[in-house]
């Protein structure tokens, strides 16, 4: 028991979402609530992640938004038909209704370089004092780098997911790859040159059976460049009988479906064994560069590429606890690739008044009633 809390523990640490503001005691104070309350308390979150817009230039392989999968649980959950944006003035609001928490202000999921007020927002959030960090495809970053720059932002991640063949080949883009190299050189050549140490840019890949086999071949074309880190996770996804039995069992919370299994992506096609030596190869070339997460031993990857309704690890969901998940509408949710939960609306109240509302409070009495639920074993959330 206590090992697994120290794996998941460092996994916190290492996860793209976790910033500044995660040590020991902030960790330990924000899941206290969850065994000493029964009233579905939370503090104020350590993250809040903002989904400014619900459009994407790219047709990822393993993207339910990028495939116009419509029935999965994360293309509703974003429910890009609707085009909707948050205004920044809103988020200006938010800022200021938040600043006294010191969250992570972590702007992701869909393509954050497509809305114009982003360097905007950095900037705002910059003057609140708050961290900010955006993850992006990075294909417009070298025209927009000098304002990300100067708008302070303090942490960007680029998703790479192989070498340049590959990556082009998974995010359905020519010349994607190339583009964000030059994204991140120009970001580089923008530091050097104003004396700043930041942003800190860092690399993150997602493993899936497009790409498992090239992971030591990805780190060797970007092993050059100047980078932080390169963040390694593995894939979030929910198949039709775990969605099935989610529904069946717990529907009345929040409808689950299929998710991340668009364009051929399947767990069950990823060779654990090549997969293995590949995870070994990286570490032991670049042990200061790469970082696994989770950093799952051999047999919990096979059981986490081909057994997906079983846990990994005997873990509870305590997400809603520690992060915030706010969509391009306004709403508030647990996070976009679980199954639909709407909880609530910046548009409609203060965050505060939303985050420990009845709603958002009937949510947390639920997962501290229920620990996990079938659509579970495969969020990124939960390990």
């Amino acid at each position: 028991m206590i090992h697994q809390l120290v794996r998941q523990v460092r996994n916190a640490y290492k996860h793209p979402g976790s910033g500044d503001n995660v040590n020991l005691v902030r960790l330990a104070k924000q899941g206290l609530p969850y065994y000493t309350r029964s009233d579905g308390f939370s503090f104020p979150p350590l993250t809040i992640y903002l989904s400014v817009n619900g459009v994407c230039n790219f047709r990822c392989k393993m993207c339910d938004l990028g495939q116009h999968n419509m029935q999965s649980s994360f293309y509703k959950n974003l429910n890009p038909v609707d085009k909707a944006e948050l205004s920044y003035e809103r988020i200006a609001r938010l800022i200021d209704e938040v600043r006294e928490h010191k969250p992570l202000i972590a702007i992701t999921t869909t393509e954050p370089l497509l809305y114009r007020p982003l360097a905007d927002v950095i900037a705002k959030a910059t003057s609140a004092d708050l961290e900010t960090l955006v993850t992006t495809n990075a294909f417009n970053l070298e025209p927009l780098a000098e304002r990300l720059v100067d708008a302070g932002l303090k942490r960007l991640y680029v998703s790479l997911d192989g070498p340049p063949a590959l990556h082009n080949d998974v995010r359905g883009v020519e010349q994607s790859f190339e583009r964000a190299v030059a994204g991140v050189r120009k970001i580089d050549e923008l530091k050097r040159r104003k004396g700043l140490s930041y942003p800190s840019v860092r690399i993150a890949t997602v493993v899936s059976n497009h790409n498992f086999f090239a992971l030591e071949a990805l780190m060797e074309t970007i092993e050059d460049l100047p980078i932080a880190c390169v963040t390694i996770t593995h894939m979030n996804f929910v198949t039709r009988g775990m969605a099935s039995e989610h529904n069946r069992l717990y529907g009345h919370i929040g409808m689950s479906s299929e998710t991340g299994v668009s364009a051929g992506t399947d767990s069950l096609q990823v060779n654990v064994n090549t997969l293995w030596q590949q995870i070994e190869a990286v570490k032991a070339r670049y042990p200061t560069l790469a970082r696994f997460s989770p950093d799952f031993t051999k047999d919990e990857l096979w059981r986490f590429y081909h057994h997906p309704s079983e846990f990994v690890w005997d873990t509870k969901c305590m997400v809603p606890w520690f992060v915030a998940e706010i969509l391009s509408n306004g709403d508030l949710i647990p996070m976009t690739r679980c199954f639909n939960a709407k909880l609530g609306n910046i548009h409609d109240g203060t965050f505060d008044e939303l985050w420990n509302g009845p709603i958002m409070r009937g949510f947390r009495q639920q997962l501290q009633t229920h620990k996990n639920f079938p659509a579970c074993p495969r969020c990124r959330g939960m390990l």
